[in-house]
């Protein structure tokens, strides 16, 4: 009997490429891609404390913006620039 996680993907076309993996590496994958949409789609909805205030999407759901602004060398003038908003 074919486990739930690759009933879904075989449901979605990727049968063949799971097909090779272990069900629980497909399980893991799963939940953590599933887990991830749903962290991103609660934050950028306006049932999050923090819809309210502007600033940028990519900050809004992920630190890969700080890390940006950080390696610019300018965090201080781009965090007082969104601080005026």
């Amino acid at each position: 009997m074919p486990s739930v996680s690759l009933a879904i993907c075989d449901y979605l076309g990727f049968a063949p490429i799971w097909q090779a993996l272990p069900p629980t590496v497909t399980s893991y994958a799963l939940f953590y891609a599933i887990l991830s949409a749903s962290v991103v789609t609660y934050r950028l909805s306006p049932l999050h404390p923090m819809y309210v205030f502007p600033g940028p999407r990519l900050a809004r759901f992920s630190k890969l913006w700080a890390m940006w602004v950080a390696s610019t060398g300018r965090q201080f003038t781009i965090y007082q620039e969104l601080h005026e908003r």
